[in-house]
């Protein structure tokens, strides 16, 4: 039951745990759930004041039912406590089908990006490329985060201008 209390929806935190307290103390071959105040109060941690409005809260959400509980001589003793837990819509679902355990995706043909339409080596691009070994070997002799960074990017357009070159 208290994996059922877990996944209720729209209730506060709260809430759940003295939901959640409640199951645990629900004997699923009885039926019998009787904790007391203070024993809830104590498991969650909370006051008793606290834990009587949650308890209210639960009630009115059609979640719990509060039964009153007396002794033989009147007096009355710790409530007991009937669950309304069900599962939701969408735990009834039926599992997914085989087929969708492999994404469509997955079946494409891989395509490089780094060489792919990357066009004619023209002089401009290798003058630029020239410029940016320039610049590369200049972020080599610094030590700050920011140039290592530069320097990454640097190497990573000199490898695909590198890769480029063998295009015509």
């Amino acid at each position: 039951m208290t994996a059922l209390a877990m996944q209720q929806k729209g209730l506060k935190p709260a809430t759940k745990i003295v939901l959640y307290w409640i199951a645990d103390h629900h004997n699923s071959e009885t039926g019998a759930c009787f904790p007391s105040l203070s024993k809830l109060a104590d498991e969650c941690e909370m006051s008793k004041r606290a834990v009587q409005g949650h308890i209210d809260t639960l009630s009115q959400a059609g979640l719990i039912q509060r039964l009153q509980r007396s002794r033989t001589n009147g007096s009355q003793t710790s409530n007991g406590y009937s669950l309304n837990l069900t599962k939701q819509p969408w735990q009834n679902l039926p599992p997914p089908l085989a087929e969708s355990a492999t994404p469509p995706w997955q079946n494409l043909p891989a395509h490089n990006l780094g060489t792919n339409n990357l066009g004619k080596l023209t002089s401009k691009n290798t003058a630029i490329s020239e410029e940016l070994f320039e610049d590369l070997g200049a972020y080599t002799k610094r030590k700050s985060a920011k140039d290592r960074h530069a320097k990454r990017t640097l190497q990573h357009y000199a490898r695909l201008t590198m890769t480029r070159s063998t295009w015509h």
